[in-house]
């Protein structure tokens, strides 16, 4: 193979580039070429001047309009230890090859770092009529995200990440440092020259675009949702007065079910704010899992209970503090005092709460937040009362109970993967693993109940990963690929007939935590809002 056959191959049959004035005098420009013949032109202008060569890593399909995605680029670099980069970068290689079947082409800069092209098996054209740009950057940088899952690659330049305009160094270009060329390798590290780089074999041996199907199926979805949430909330969205509402509390809106914690806070700081109690109800049929009856119950318990807004550090947390985004200073008519001694009060009576045994019901937050997610449980969807009693637990401090703590973080982990999995329109199912996909993550989520031999129904156009294990080959076929309804329910049942026995002995010490009367109270009052509906499960909203 001729350099010239080799840039007619890596210029591709979809439009256009944009290449990289770099040898002019002037200021840098882009240009946008038609040809590889153009392409190697330009190669060869820069190799005489000694300036680098860049092309973008994506066609277009004329000036600033990019054609579509052709391949993922990802750039390692590590001026002080190139051979770090180097690591990084063989382990996205490895990673891509063991987990989706995939080629992927490395290349060395010519000096402190190297990139790693991962071609799709076909180029996915967008029309700039109908998807916008911020469309196509999201599909990329989410495509791209999916590729890193569960790795620590701490020399990845993350700015390539989404920028779907991006340039690289064009191969067989010199560095204009040292003249080196910048130049394919093999997963050894070894050169390979112009003449058995074959970019054909890169591009029929690339990611399957079934995974940009599925991103642009869950963008969809968010956007379904989106306007939605705009059209419920609309209404009295206007009536939120910036210097009132701190933008932690404001952002809760953006969320389709947030969690408890957090609806507590919500109400205290509008109630605080002035808002009046139908008001407050009404901002909470924006919420996926609104059910009138039972928000009324909590608000007004909230409302009477005398709950003060959560102080910024309480928020922090809980994870929900906006860091930079939030305003410092200026928050109006709300005051959301921080002392040291009201600090102290709030956890002293976290400590305490359980202790006490909850003999009366008192105005606070922890007695009855614990009772409401234990009644809840009573006549959840197995699932759903592995959640709520896990997180029951997770509101006790430490000492409180007698439980195997990394036993019931990880009952939760795969508990939050089952609830959050996702139907496609043919009804198949993938599970969203909420931890790497590697053999140390199978055996501490998965192997202490997944006991069966029996072999997945999946679905999917996919190659079959060169996994090096059973284990890893199971989280890959559950998580990237999709399972018929049988095998999903078949995972979920085993999963429950070894989870539903550890839960249900930390509900016997939770139930102990609470009081009789205020236990009775409560699920007399959740069975009677819930009967109309036929609903028995549900927390605020």
């Amino acid at each position: 193979m001729s350099l010239s056959q080799f840039y007619i191959d890596w210029f591709g049959i979809h439009g256009g580039r944009e290449i990289l004035l770099t040898y002019s005098s002037e200021a840098r420009d882009r240009l946008f070429i038609k040809s590889a013949e153009e392409l190697e032109d330009y190669v060869n202008v820069c190799r005489a001047s000694g300036a680098p060569a860049y092309v973008s890593a994506q066609p277009y399909a004329a000036r600033d309009q990019p054609f579509g995605i052709e391949k993922l680029f990802f750039e390692f670099d590590c001026p002080d230890d190139p051979n770090r980069a180097w690591g990084d970068a063989k382990a996205l290689a490895d990673s891509i090859t063991r987990y989706y079947g995939a080629a992927p082409l490395l290349k060395f800069s010519g000096r402190k770092g190297y990139h790693v092209d991962l071609f799709l098996k076909r180029t996915v054209a967008f029309d700039p009529n109908i998807h916008p740009l911020d469309f196509m950057k999201e599909i990329y940088a989410r495509l791209q995200e999916k590729i890193l899952l569960g790795l620590n690659l701490a020399t990845l330049d993350r700015q390539v990440l989404g920028d779907l305009k991006r340039l690289e160094r064009v191969p067989y270009s010199t560095h204009e440092k040292n003249g080196q060329l910048c130049q394919p390798v093999d997963l050894n590290g070894v050169p390979v020259p112009w003449e058995k780089c074959d970019v054909s074999y890169y591009r029929e041996n690339g990611l399957s675009t079934c995974l940009i199907q599925d991103i642009i199926r869950e963008l969809k979805s968010e956007e379904k949702w989106n306007a939605l949430l705009k059209s419920r909330i609309g209404k009295y969205n206007s009536n939120i007065e910036k210097g009132k509402i701190r933008p932690c509390i404001e952002n809760l809106f953006s969320y389709p079910e947030p969690p408890h914690l957090m609806r507590v806070a919500l109400v205290a700081e509008c109630y605080a704010a002035g808002f009046k109690p139908e008001e407050i109800i009404e901002m909470f049929r924006c919420f996926k899992d609104f059910n009138e009856q039972k928000t009324r119950y909590q608000v007004m318990d909230i409302i009477e209970g005398g709950y003060r807004p959560f102080t910024c550090r309480k928020i922090k947390k809980l994870g929900y503090c906006l860091g930079e985004k939030c305003r410092k200073a200026g928050r109006g008519e709300l005051e959301v005092e921080e002392t040291e001694e009201i600090i102290e009060t709030e956890e002293r009576e976290f400590e305490e709460f359980s202790a006490r045994a909850l003999r009366l019901r008192r105005k606070g937050a922890f007695e009855n937040m614990l009772a409401q997610h234990l009644v809840l449980s009573v006549g959840a969807e197995p699932l759903r009362k592995v959640r709520l009693i896990c997180e029951a637990a997770f509101m006790v401090p430490e000492g409180k109970l007698q439980i195997d703590k990394q036993q019931l973080e990880a009952v939760y982990k795969v508990v939050l993967s089952f609830l959050n999995s996702n139907m496609t329109k043919e009804g198949t199912i993938s599970i969203a693993w909420g931890f790497p996909l590697t053999e140390e993550s199978y055996e501490k989520y998965v192997a202490p109940w997944q006991k069966s031999n029996v072999p997945l129904i999946i679905s999917g156009d996919y190659k079959r990963a060169e996994v090096k294990s059973r284990e890893e080959k199971f989280l890959y076929e559950t998580y990237s690929l999709d399972l018929y309804p049988a095998s999903f329910y078949f995972l979920k049942a085993e999963f429950l007939s070894w989870a539903i026995p550890i839960v249900m002995r930390v509900y016997e010490q939770l139930s102990r935590l609470v009081d009789p009367d205020l236990y009775r109270e409560m699920l007399q009052a959740v069975r009677g809002m819930g009967a109309e509906e036929g609903e028995s499960e549900g927390s605020l909203g």
